[in-house]
């Protein structure tokens, strides 16, 4: 099983191919995509998104319309599995919405490590980029992950959860059985956290001021300590997206625990944080 590390190194080891317009694969080019990217949808009908997402929604189909062309009848895309087998998909101009749409997913914080291999190749095929210039469009914050989005994508596409990369944040700590207490906590297992309001309930997305965030855990299988304040605390490898920082793995320490509510030292912010935790592999 590809744990949420190894998961996360498909994004920051991920493979691009290079079509012409003849649907040929002429290279593949390893980029890195890491940066946070939140999208806000400001209305459904029409769907209406926050400035920066709509601009690079704009910019995105503005360039890459691989139908113009009335000749063109089918657009092939590629992607590269983690077995490194190629798997080919065949769109013809009457999907053309549905491509786009799946093409977006990267751009909203939501694609899988596929459906992002799908935008950066269109991307460069229709020349919205070039092949060299991968790296710094991946960098400039246009397309990414959220939180939910790296976390809700693992436990659907590895884990077989029945979520998606959208899902609230709720939904993903119900896929898992809830934790009580430090000593329910282990270095096999995967959890999955969820930041806390005011009243000790997970933010599924908004509680006022306060944004929701998840992160999950990598399994090592040996205990770690950390310390905080002079003290020694056990700690977890955490995999997340998060503000400023984009997709990281650090330590964070478990400070206290009961009834359900945890205090965490974060090491991505080097900052405290309240969550619940639910075990969502064994």
């Amino acid at each position: 099983m590809i744990t949420p590390f190894e998961f996360a190194q498909i994004y920051w080891n991920l493979p691009v191919p290079i079509v012409n317009e003849k649907n040929e694969i002429l290279r593949w080019e390893i980029t890195r995509v890491s940066q946070y990217r939140l999208a806000t949808r400001i209305s459904k009908n029409p769907e209406t998104y926050d400035g920066v997402t709509s601009q690079a929604l704009s910019e995105f189909g503005n360039a890459v319309r691989p139908f113009a062309n009335k000749d063109t009848k089918e657009i092939k895309v590629f992607v590269k599995k983690p077995d490194n087998t190629i798997e080919t998909q065949t769109f013809q101009a009457a999907e053309k919405n549905k491509l786009d749409r799946i093409a977006a997913r990267a751009i909203w914080g939501k694609g899988s490590p596929e459906e992002v291999q799908i935008t950066l190749q269109l991307a460069v095929r229709f020349g919205l980029i070039t092949p060299d210039r991968l790296r710094a469009y991946c960098d400039s914050g246009k397309i990414g992950l959220d939180c939910n989005g790296f976390v809700g994508t693992y436990l659907r596409d590895v884990l077989g959860k029945t979520v998606e990369p959208n899902s609230v944040i709720t939904e993903l700590l119900n896929q898992g059985r809830k934790i009580n207490n430090l000593d329910e906590i282990d270095n096999l297992s995967i959890y999955v956290f969820g930041f806390v309001d005011g009243s000790n309930q997970v933010i599924a997305q908004y509680s006022g001021a306060l944004m929701g965030h998840v992160m999950i855990t990598n399994p090592l299988g040996v205990d770690m300590i950390g310390v905080y304040g002079k003290k020694n605390y056990r700690s977890l490898r955490v995999i997340e997206s998060t503000g400023e920082k984009g997709l990281v793995e650090s330590d964070y320490l478990l400070l206290t625990g009961k009834n359900g509510v945890f205090t965490v030292f974060r090491g991505s912010k080097q900052s405290e944080m309240r969550v619940r935790i639910s075990l969502v592999w064994v």
